[in-house]
């Protein structure tokens, strides 16, 4: 049996008092088509049908979005004991050679070991809490526009984290879904639908080219349904723009 795991993101997430009250005004609600958007031979996102309540645009979207001000290093980038930065795990088989016996990198293959390693400062793009299978928290969410009226947002897994949550927004309206890619198993990925909640989005930082945006989402749990699967926060991320071949 899966265990769901419920935790809190490093980052704060508050939401205004009249946040679940909203959710629960809601009426409205959006019947979305699968959405199947590829590009030459990359992999597209499983679209499906999900009910929300609510996408409600606002020209200035207020509360505290200043977790897009603070920064990582990549996984598994850490600062040794001599202050240099090194990785650990999944490193590039050559900079084990650029090391002495203590771990130190030699001051001569400091450059060719930067130009292997990956250690750019990342802004952090999302601050969260979530309730869902193999959750270990997530800084990190991308947004991509395809064509004229489709943007899909995913939140980034990494080692600790096999879920995310994925938003699609066409024609001003969101659908949102969990995909699950378990460890535990070689099925599919597992797909959970949304049941209920809201998501506010930033017109201005839209029509900027950004993803600003507070989401409060549950989700059907076709596993355990006597264990709701839910997933809120905070998204202020650039939208990276690509045409559709």
């Amino acid at each position: 049996m899966r265990k769901i795991v419920a935790e809190t993101d490093i980052e704060s997430v508050r939401f205004s008092p009249n946040s679940k009250q909203m959710c629960k005004r809601a009426k409205l609600i959006l019947v979305l088509g699968a959405v199947c958007l590829c590009a030459g031979q990359a992999s597209c996102l499983r679209g499906g049908t999900s009910y929300c309540p609510l996408t409600q645009w606002v020209d200035t979207l207020k509360g505290d979005f200043g977790f897009a001000t603070r920064w990582s290093y990549p996984e598994g980038i850490f600062r040794n004991p001599f202050g240099q930065l090194d990785c650990d795990g999944l490193c590039p088989e050559a900079v084990e050679r650029m090391r002495d016996s203590r771990g130190r990198i030699h001051t001569d293959s400091l450059h060719r070991f930067y130009l292997l390693v990956d250690t750019t400062r990342r802004y952090h793009s999302l601050a969260c809490e979530a309730q869902c299978y193999e959750w270990g928290g997530s800084r990190f969410a991308a947004a991509t526009q395809y064509g004229e009226d489709s943007t899909v947002c995913a939140t980034e897994m990494n080692a600790a984290t096999h879920c995310r949550l994925v938003i699609v927004i066409r024609n001003e309206a969101a659908a949102p879904r969990i995909e699950l890619n378990s460890v535990s198993s070689a099925a599919e990925t597992t797909v959970y639908r949304c049941k209920s909640g809201f998501i506010r989005i930033d017109r201005n930082a839209w029509n900027k080219g950004f993803l600003k945006a507070e989401f409060d989402y549950l989700f059907d749990n076709t596993d355990q349904p006597d264990q709701p699967l839910l997933w809120r926060g905070r998204i202020y991320t650039p939208i990276e723009k690509k045409s559709i071949r």
